[in-house]
């Protein structure tokens, strides 16, 4: 079911200013005790994922953040976010190092991951993690995306959150071909939720009919 969002909601699901020509919308998926009577609950939602990214014409990025901030060394830059991640490693992508506590010489990770052929079993963790990741679907390269995904990692040591969606929906008026899109599981009451944002035509055109078709 798609629903508008409360200021409650709003500052939970996505903290930025959204106007037009963006468009937000929350789809609610399953209830809390819809999901934790699921005993496979993270891998239906990974499902959920692979047919929406199956449905969209379009390429389908995953862009996560890793979930340390440390001192930046040439080991850990090489490494990267995807060194734990085999299958998402042999696919097509960026990586790049955002210093998050200017003076301090502390960086996060961060990288661009183009989806296709990947098999949606096998990263449960690193798809679904929605303070570390989310989903972007665009009709743009990783050689678009390359030099504004590092200006989307959260700056400050202490953010909760790895990413400033104050930076990304900035970025998103300018992208008039590339959507949002964020999973949360059901959890302290809130039903398993997915949340779209992006020009409102493009939404509208090229990305809604995917997302509801789940529901």
């Amino acid at each position: 079911m798609s629903a508008s969002l409360n200021t409650d909601d709003k500052t939970f699901f996505f903290d930025a200013d959204v106007s037009d020509p963006l468009l937000l919308e929350k789809i609610g998926l399953r209830s809390e005790q819809e999901y934790d009577g699921d005993v496979c609950a993270e891998k239906t939602a990974l499902k959920y994922m692979e047919r929406i990214s199956k449905c969209f014409d379009g390429n389908v990025y995953l862009v996560t953040a890793s979930q340390d901030v440390g001192p930046a060394n040439k080991l850990r830059s090489k490494k990267g976010v995807l060194w734990n991640e085999k299958k998402l490693r042999s696919l097509e992508s960026y990586g790049g190092e955002v210093e998050v506590e200017v003076g301090m010489g502390s960086t996060r990770l961060v990288s661009l991951v183009k989806l296709e052929g990947f098999n949606y079993d096998a990263a449960e963790a690193i798809v679904l993690n929605w303070v570390f990741s989310f989903i972007l679907l665009t009709e743009l390269g990783v050689e678009d995306l390359n030099s504004l995904v590092e200006g989307w990692v959260a700056k400050g040591g202490n953010s909760v959150l790895a990413f400033n969606y104050d930076a990304v929906a900035k970025d998103l008026l300018k992208l008039s071909t590339t959507s949002v899109l964020r999973y949360f599981p059901a959890d302290n009451g809130r039903d398993e939720t997915l949340v779209v944002v992006g020009n409102r035509v493009f939404v509208e055109e090229r990305v809604q009919k995917c997302v509801r078709s789940i529901v």
